[in-house]
This record gives structure tokens, C-alpha cells and sequence, in this order.
């Protein structure tokens, strides 16, 4: 086997190995447990996980609001500093307690999957906000212990892909 057969055996091993390291899931869950009357607005950064893909984002709540409160009065935003997939607009993932259905007083569950944050993610402040229509001014219930975001991501393969072509091109810049 001649050099470039082995350089190019190398770059199908570092892009298979892409695919090996499968889908893996980080959980965000600054959900307060306890009741409360209070937004919550808070930035936060991933370190570990810039330079991933986000291939699917999900949404587990239940919400059990206070006497007097709402429920389909509550927004929920998840913001993400992401280069987004080609098929996607967005950055940013906000709805309503009134969009899932929710209305007056109880205990509400809404579970959603989707895509708006699918993309390559970047240094940079992350965004998860929960927060009323403001009538009243903050939200009052609480939130159960499972409340939670959950991203799906991979290890960015355009890292792999380039390796790979750095290798052969280098293989045949030594030959001339």
C-alpha cells in the first residue's frame, strides 16, 4: 500500500470516526423546583460543546401555576449561538404556554421536539428565559423537578471532513 492509499484510508478512519461517536445529549435544567414568584432570565456558556452540530432540541415541562396565575400567560425562550443548518432560520426557540394549550389553573405538561436550533455551535452567551406576558409582571408556580431542555448534538463533521482533505492534499503537494 502506497502513501496516498494509507493518507487516504486515514481520512476515512477520522470521518468514520464522526459517525462512530454518535449522538449525545446535554440536559439544561435550571428549571426552579420550588415555587416561586420570579422570571427567569439567565445567559449562560457551553464550553463543551462549541464546535458541535445540535441535530435535534427538546422540550420536557410541567407547570403547576399559583391561585390567580395564567398559565397561558408564561413564554419559554432558549436561544443558542449557532451557525444554523442550511433548512433552518433561527437561533432561537420561544413559545407560549397558550401555544401548547395551556390555559387558566392545574398542572400542565408539554413535551416538544424541534429543530430551530439544529446548527454548528459557536463561542458565545447561551439564553433561557422563562417569563410571563407581563399581566401580571412575573410568572408565579412552579416548576416539577423533570422540567428540562435537552440537545441532541454530534462532534461537527466538517472537523473530520477537513482533516481528511488536509491529509490528501498534503499527500499530493510531497509527490511534486
Amino acid at each position: 500500500m502506497g502513501k496516498r492509499e494509507i493518507l487516504g484510508a486515514v481520512a476515512a478512519l477520522a470521518i468514520a470516526s464522526t459517525a462512530f461517536a454518535g449522538v449525545q445529549t446535554y440536559t439544561i435544567d435550571f428549571f426552579p423546583d420550588d415555587p416561586g414568584a420570579i422570571n427567569i432570565m439567565l445567559g449562560f456558556i457551553t464550553p463543551a460543546l462549541t464546535g458541535k452540530t445540535i441535530v435535534q432540541t427538546r422540550l420536557f415541562v410541567e407547570f403547576t401555576p399559583l391561585s390567580g396565575y395564567d398559565a397561558g400567560d408564561l413564554y419559554f425562550l432558549l436561544a443558542a449561538p449557532v451557525i444554523p443548518d442550511a433548512d433552518e432560520d433561527g437561533f432561537i426557540y420561544l413559545e407560549s404556554g397558550a401555544d401548547m394549550g395551556w390555559s387558566g389553573q392545574g398542572t400542565f405538561f408539554y413535551e416538544n421536539t424541534f429543530t430551530s436550533l439544529n446548527g454548528v455551535l459557536q463561542v458565545g452567551v447561551w439564553q433561557h428565559d422563562v417569563f410571563p406576558t407581563f399581566d401580571p409582571p412575573i410568572y408565579q408556580g412552579f416548576f416539577s423537578a423533570d422540567s428540562r431542555w435537552e440537545i441532541d448534538y454530534i462532534p461537527a463533521p466538517a472537523t473530520a471532513s477537513s482533516l481528511g482533505g488536509l491529509l490528501l492534499v498534503g499527500s499530493r503537494r510531497r509527490r511534486r
